[in-house]
């Protein structure tokens, strides 16, 4: 992960992406911001004090590493939502998949209403994601055995859920399911639902078909 984390509140990441000209930016979703004029005034003023945008051309666009940000954002190949949920918290994160670069944003533990971004190389994003423990470390000699299943599990019954979307919406999904003792891995893609059980070294085998676009994205 970038040593440099930039933390942004949520009313300005909404400028941010309304100047970079994003209409769809998938990610978190908070209430939209209610702001007066006077205070989208401010609210641009202290952005532009901060460097976060500048004006060009007649127009207020990002500016700097902010600019760089929301190009990756425009420029993904797709986007993936990770939630891992623990006794204590649940950890939220999102990995907009550049090019070259990767963002990764999650929500701020120490405020509300406050993204944590940060840009990350795309060769590291696996490995960040290993580091920040969000895929469960369970191993297991048991053979791989798929088998058909009816429903996709609820997200908030998941000790991990991922999905993987591109800009027509059309998602992947995978989740670890705790059941009778054991790990499941539980995939959905189209209307297709599986499960088997769980190796963390499998699920980084399926996610490594990202990489090589097997997992079509675009």
């Amino acid at each position: 992960m970038s040593d440099i984390i930039y933390r942004i509140k949520w009313d300005q990441w909404i400028i941010l992406a309304a100047c970079a000209n994003l209409e769809n930016m998938f990610g978190f979703f908070w209430e939209e911001p209610k702001m007066t004029q006077r205070k989208m005034a401010l609210q641009l003023y202290q952005m532009v004090k901060r460097d976060m945008l500048e004006v060009k051309k007649g127009k207020i666009v990002p500016k700097g590493e902010y600019a760089k940000i929301m190009s990756c954002i425009q420029d993904t190949k797709c986007m993936l939502l990770l939630e891992k949920r623990g006794r204590v918290d649940t950890k939220q994160g999102i990995l907009y998949l550049g090019k070259a670069i990767c963002v990764w944003v999650s929500k701020d533990k120490q405020a509300k209403r406050m993204l944590q971004v940060c840009l990350i190389d795309y060769n590291d994003w696996m490995e960040m994601l290993r580091e920040e423990m969000y895929f469960p470390v369970f191993q297991s000699s048991c053979k791989e055995e798929w088998e058909k299943v009816e429903c996709f599990p609820k997200k908030e019954q998941c000790s991990f859920y991922l999905a993987v979307k591109n800009a027509e919406q059309e998602k992947w999904e995978m989740a670890v399911l705790e059941q009778k003792g054991r790990l499941l891995l539980i995939e959905k893609m189209g209307e297709q639902i599986k499960q088997t059980t769980y190796k963390q070294g499998f699920l980084l085998e399926k996610l490594q078909k990202i990489e090589e676009e097997e997992i079509v994205c675009m």
